[in-house]
């Protein structure tokens, strides 16, 4: 038997508990091509936005963003983002990917939904979010809600109850028609999670975020906010398929993916493939480089600066306010 080769990991600026090898999938991933040894003293190290740990590492970096924000190739050698950034040095993997196992997604008959399970979704529209600044999310809600009663699960504006976990969000959509699934911001390739759930329970999404959604999803199995004139006709579209059950179970029956087939761009064993190849490039790091060790040096000063001026807190130290972009 062939023995892999080690490699010393650290995951740094991750959201809590991230920092290790349990549901971890970068680790996940990697260790079956490497033998992983979770080091202070990395070969490889993975950061994410919530933080600027990252920093004090000389190593090759990598970035992964679950979050809107573009990689900044003056502190990482290589990225993974959500973004469509043509670049050799980056892989495109938006944050749904991870809440999923899209082959069990791919459509098939014994997955039809039938009028009486659509029936069976005896509630009208919910939202769950906690961000309190998504204005236009916010706005949306409270139009739909002229109409119906929108039941709100999250931390914003709560008036139902739901379990913390990601398995208690799917069981409290299962039973709702709609989902308010607007990501907390619009930009090109943005796709989260918030899409995700309600077609994994066989509702129907009202998405806003990514105008370019119909790369990773079948627009005809979605109601794409991008492609109506204004809210109005948004949910004048929304209350004739509420009235209408024939035209809403035609609707969940489409494929998930366009032509029923996985996206490359949630592709695990492409994330792998991209991963090994900067794993064994053999470029000097970013961080090594004449040119990264002024970067760093311009960041440390100006970091000097704002703590000697006292403008910096433990929003800093959080990673929530002063942010690398």
């Amino acid at each position: 038997m062939v023995s892999k080769r080690k490699i010393k990991l650290k995951f740094t600026d991750f959201w809590v508990n991230y920092n290790k090898a349990e549901n971890n999938i970068f680790y996940e991933m990697l260790s079956k091509i490497y033998d992983l040894e979770l080091s202070e003293e990395p070969e490889i190290l993975f950061y994410s936005c919530y933080g600027n740990e990252h920093i004090k590492y000389k190593c090759k970096k990598i970035f992964y963003s679950a979050e809107n924000q573009r990689p900044n190739f003056k502190y990482c050698d290589f990225a993974i983002t959500f973004d469509f950034l043509v670049d050799p040095r980056h892989f495109r993997f938006p944050l749904f990917g991870l809440y999923c196992n899209p082959d069990e997604l791919i459509w098939n008959e014994n997955k039809a939904i039938s009028l009486n399970d659509w029936k069976l979704k005896s509630k009208f529209c919910c939202i769950v979010v906690s961000n309190p600044n998504a204005v236009e999310r916010i706005e949306f809600y409270h139009e739909l809600s002229k109409y119906k009663k929108v039941d709100s699960a999250g931390k914003w504006n709560n008036n139902i109850e739901i379990g913390p976990s990601h398995l208690d969000k799917l069981n409290f959509i299962k039973d709702y028609k709609f989902v308010i699934s607007y990501e907390n911001s619009s930009y090109p390739g943005y796709t989260t999670e918030k899409i995700i759930e309600p077609l994994m329970t066989n509702s129907i999404p009202i998405y806003w975020g990514n105008p370019l959604v119909e790369y990773d999803i079948n627009s005809k199995r979605i109601i794409n906010v991008h492609k109506y004139n204004s809210i109005k006709e948004v949910i004048q579209s929304i209350i004739e398929i509420d009235n209408n059950e024939v035209m809403a179970v035609d609707m969940v029956n489409n494929p998930i993916f366009t032509d029923n087939k996985v996206p490359d761009q949630i592709k695990k064993s492409e994330m792998l493939n991209f991963l090994v190849k900067a794993i064994e490039n053999k470029k000097i790091p970013i961080a090594q480089s004449i040119v990264g060790r002024m970067n760093i040096f311009v960041f440390n000063t100006w970091l000097w600066y704002i703590r000697l001026r006292g403008r910096i807190g433990k929003s800093f130290h959080s990673g929530s306010k002063y942010k690398l972009e």
